[in-house]
């Protein structure tokens, strides 16, 4: 469901509309609460061939976001679907309407959403260092 790399960018492949599994959900929380501890961290989504999916995966998503233990600074959403790639813009909408320091962006290729995410989670590590608000 998930992993990570060296530069703290973590792909999680959703296979199914709704929200991950009751058991997955707490590792990938858990995991992310973890690594947290030691600066941001970035998720690739990975929403394979789904053309929709459920109202609850954006809402296990936002709730994760605000989530203050788990520092996710960076969300690229992996799809070529057009209707998906609306609902990120949305999602996005919401999360900066909340002024949540995420950034969040559709890609349609995983390489190009990696590098991406990699690179605007240095941006946004060195900013929060300026603003004194790494988590050490």
């Amino acid at each position: 469901m998930y992993e990570t790399n060296a530069h703290r960018v973590y792909l999680v492949r959703q296979e199914e509309a709704g929200e991950p599994a009751p058991a997955v959900r707490s590792a990938l929380v858990a995991e992310l609460r973890a690594a947290s501890r030691s600066g941001p961290v970035a998720v690739v989504l990975e929403l394979g061939r789904a053309t929709a999916v459920d109202p609850s995966l954006a809402a296990f998503w936002l709730g994760l976001l605000e989530d203050r233990e788990a520092d996710v600074a960076v969300v690229a959403v992996v799809t070529t679907a057009r209707s998906l790639r609306l609902a990120t813009l949305a999602f996005s909408a919401v999360v900066s309407f909340r002024h949540l320091p995420v950034e969040v962006r559709a890609h349609a290729l995983a390489d190009d959403a990696f590098n991406w995410a990699a690179s605007a989670l240095s941006r946004a590590a060195a900013a929060r260092r300026l603003a004194g608000m790494a988590r050490v």
